[in-house]
């Protein structure tokens, strides 16, 4: 699934940074992030951070995908609604579906195999209420290290052995 997502970053690049279409419409939607907008943004990835920490040292193996996945929509969920919150009124609403829609490109592939049922916030409500419950009440510390640190822990628990109760054994 990593590598799923690697490709696809390599695809927007190519479309965004060496088409000049691609970078037409990267420079009319930049326009709407100020400069403290991108604080709101670090905090949104430090949040997927803080969850994907908490899943990698609480979560047993076999339940890494609610919890990862309800943690994903969770945050994609917040980002998207400030995406529109701050973007609406200064650009209009496509530059949020822009944004959001790099975003979904990078991710889409390796969430719809993942996810299922988990794959929104309402189907996690639905079907995870106790695991959102947890999510939503976990404090958020600032972090000084990249959402990459859990993104690893949680790809070795998906690729480990099991032991009789659950517990992850790295091959």
């Amino acid at each position: 699934m990593y590598a799923l997502m690697l490709n696809n970053v390599r695809a927007i690049y190519k479309d965004v940074c060496k088409n000049a279409q691609g970078q037409d419409e990267w420079i009319n939607n930049i326009r709407c992030l100020q400069p403290t907008d991108l604080s709101v943004l670090h905090k949104y990835f430090n949040t997927l951070t803080v969850l994907g920490d908490f899943v990698v040292k609480n979560v047993k193996a076999d339940d890494v995908v609610p919890w990862a996945c309800c943690a994903w929509f969770t945050t994609f969920e917040s980002v998207e609604a400030s995406m529109h919150a701050m973007c609406d009124s200064r650009t209009g609403p496509a530059t949020a579906t822009y944004f959001m829609s790099l975003v979904r490109a990078v991710t889409s592939d390796a969430v719809d195999i993942a996810c299922g049922k988990f794959s929104s916030r309402d189907l996690c409500n639905f079907h995870f209420k106790s695991g959102m419950k947890v999510l939503d009440s976990l404090p958020v510390p600032q972090l000084n290290y990249s959402v990459v640190v859990p993104l690893v822990g949680m790809i070795k628990l998906l690729d480990s052995k099991l032991t009789s109760d659950g517990e992850a054994a790295y091959a």
